[in-house]
């Protein structure tokens, strides 16, 4: 398994998000850490040989966290502070926290049984994991899109966008980190989530128009 097949998550590991260790529909306060969350993926059962076909999966994005930290050694959160948050101005941009004050942080909510409740509890290890920890507004997404197209992120952000083949030589629907589609004939790239804590985003960048979108929202419906 090489970090070419994290970033396109043609690992096949599987979705860890609703697998046992971390069930939907229930507050997760299990206590992981780097160790139990590796040992954790290593138990996941493959739905595909490695580097043969997409299927997504968010323990890739988590490792490859875990990489750049034991690479860079520095805490992730620090990494990104330097060579992320503060080239691009998102001033207003941090690491989830769950002890943390956030001055106008938006609660997350559900739609449950007919209401609205609260967005369901993460633990700090899970609710921090690389490859959903993030904390921002809709307008520092947009200002990490700017520095992005304009190079300060990576040298050439085209190559992201890239859409690779597998090892078998099949085109792979998922870039490094983007999916693709076309809308009006304009070529799109970009990412939908949704999370189980109570909020929903959507980042979509015409790269050839120089446009992009973004909708972040506090509820997860």
């Amino acid at each position: 398994m090489k970090v070419r097949h994290l970033l396109t998550m043609s690992t096949g590991l599987p979705e860890d998000w609703g697998d046992a260790p971390i069930p939907y529909g229930a507050d997760v306060t299990t206590p992981y850490d780097d160790a139990t969350m590796v040992r954790t993926f290593t138990g996941l059962k493959p739905v595909a040989p490695v580097g043969s076909e997409w299927h997504y999966s968010s323990p890739g994005y988590h490792m490859l966290g875990l990489i750049v930290a034991k690479v860079s050694g520095q805490a992730l959160p620090r990494f990104m502070e330097e060579r992320i948050f503060k080239p691009a101005g998102m001033d207003r941009s941090s690491f989830v926290e769950n002890a943390a004050v956030v001055p106008e942080g938006a609660e997350g909510y559900r739609w449950a049984d007919g209401t609205i409740r609260k967005g369901w509890y993460l633990g700090q290890y899970l609710h921090a994991r690389a490859d959903v920890g993030i904390l921002a507004t809709a307008e520092d997404i947009a200002r990490w899109i700017i520095a992005l197209r304009q190079g300060l992120i990576v040298k050439d952000p085209a190559v992201l966008w890239d859409f690779p083949y597998s090892d078998t030589g099949r085109p792979l629907d998922y870039a490094y980190g983007w999916l693709g589609s076309t809308l009006l004939g304009h070529r799109l790239v970009g990412h939908g989530g949704r999370f189980r804590t109570g909020f929903r985003s959507v980042v979509w960048v015409l790269p050839e128009d120089d446009l992009a979108v973004v909708v972040l929202t506090n509820g997860d419906w």
